[in-house]
C-alpha cells in the first residue's frame, strides 16, 4: 500500500479509490480521504448535520469503505469548520402558482442530501404545508412563549398556520396582530364630515367607517 506522503505518485490514486466507494450523494461532503498501511482516514464536512445525522454520516463512510479489500480500519473525522445557517424564501405576487409545491420539494430534497431543514409556512389565509407534508393531524405545541416545531414524516421540521386551526375553521385575528402598521391601542379614528367641518373621534377597530358601528359612532357625510 502506499506511503501518504506529498511526493508519493499513487496518492491520487488512493483518494480516489476511497471516493469511489462511498455513496454520490455524501461525495460534496469529503474533504480529504487517505490510505496508509491499511488504515483509511476520511475527513467529511458535517457542520449544518443534527446530532442524529453526523452520525449515521459516519456509520456511512465506515460502512462503505469496510469492504475494501485494501482497507483494515477506518476512521472519520467530522469537522464544522463552514456551519452556517441559510434561509430561503419562496415567495409570489400572484397566488396559485406553484409556492408551497416548490417550497415543499426543495425541502423534502435538501434533506435527503444530509441538510437540517425547517419550514416556516407564511401563508394565514389557505396554509397548506401542513398537508403537503403530512402533518395535518398533529398539533403544535408551546415551550414557553415559543412554538415547537412539528417533526413531518419526510425529515423536515416545520411550523405552519394548518397545525394550529382546524381543518375548514375560520381563523380569528386581532387587527393589531394581523396588520403591524394599525394603532397599538387597537382604535382607529371615525371621520365626521358635518358642516365642512372634519371632526374625528376614537372608534373601535371593529367598526365599517361606510355606516354605523355597534358604539354608535358612525362616518356621515353632508355638502361641504
Amino acid at each position: 500500500m502506499s506511503n501518504d506522503t506529498p511526493s508519493n505518485p499513487n496518492l491520487e490514486q488512493d483518494e480516489a479509490l476511497l471516493r469511489g466507494a462511498l455513496p454520490v450523494e455524501i461525495q460534496g461532503r469529503i474533504r480529504s480521504a487517505r490510505i496508509k498501511e491499511g488504515r483509511a482516514t476520511v475527513v467529511a464536512e458535517a457542520g449544518d448535520l443534527g446530532a442524529k445525522a453526523r452520525e449515521e454520516l459516519e456509520k456511512l463512510i465506515e460502512g462503505a469503505l469496510g469492504g475494501l479489500s485494501e482497507v483494515e480500519e477506518v476512521r472519520v473525522a467530522l469537522i464544522a469548520d463552514r456551519r452556517r445557517r441559510m434561509i430561503i424564501a419562496v415567495g409570489s405576487g400572484k397566488g396559485g402558482v406553484g409556492k408551497s409545491t416548490l417550497t415543499t420539494n426543495l425541502a423534502v430534497a435538501l434533506s435527503k442530501k444530509g441538510r437540517k431543514v425547517g419550514v416556516i409556512d407564511g401563508d394565514i389565509y389557505g396554509p397548506s404545508q401542513a398537508r403537503l407534508l403530512a402533518t395535518e393531524k398533529a398539533k403544535a405545541e408551546t415551550d414557553g412563549e415559543k412554538l415547537v416545531p412539528i417533526e413531518s414524516p419526510h425529515g423536515v421540521k416545520m411550523l405552519s398556520m394548518g397545525n394550529l386551526v382546524a381543518q375548514g375553521k375560520a381563523l380569528a385575528w386581532r387587527g393589531p396582530m394581523a396588520s403591524p402598521n394599525r394603532p397599538a391601542t387597537g382604535h382607529r379614528r371615525c371621520a365626521d364630515f358635518n358642516a365642512g367641518r372634519q371632526q374625528t373621534r376614537r372608534c373601535s377597530a371593529g367598526l365599517n367607517t361606510a355606516g354605523s358601528g355597534a358604539n354608535g359612532c358612525s362616518a356621515r357625510r353632508s355638502a361641504l
